[in-house]
């Protein structure tokens, strides 16, 4: 995971015009001990070349559930580090609550630093 990089020419042949250009990557080496998995995330979305995400949030409640239903994570609190590459270390935390013996809850959470603010004119 950490030698991956995002080539613009090989997402555009890949993904061909399709609504969500992104691929979210992990590795259960970890940097911190206590991370259940190490991710990348790179979106032909984010602007004109391949740009990285260093926290996506959005791709960290499935990624918890797949390592959970892989016997990858128990339920409860996990922890998924992502960023480090690009020297934004993040870790984002997710809940996976289990009833009955199947997945009820996932919640994705975490700190946030301000990096930019702006205002929109309209």
């Amino acid at each position: 995971v950490r030698r991956a990089r995002g080539v613009v020419e090989a997402l555009d042949r890949y993904f061909a015009g399709h609504h969500h250009a992104a691929i979210y990557l992990f590795s259960t080496e970890t940097e911190a001990p206590e991370a259940a998995a190490h991710a990348r995330m790179y979106s032909l979305a984010l602007g004109a070349n391949v740009r990285e995400d260093p926290a996506t949030g959005s791709a960290s409640g499935p990624a918890g559930a797949y390592l959970l239903r892989h016997g990858l994570a128990k339920p409860g609190r996990l922890l998924l580090e992502q960023g480090y590459e690009m020297l934004r270390p993040s870790q984002i935390e997710v809940g996976l609550t289990v009833e009955n013996g199947a997945l009820s809850r996932v919640t994705v959470g975490g700190g946030v630093v301000l990096v930019a603010e702006g205002t929109l004119l309209v």
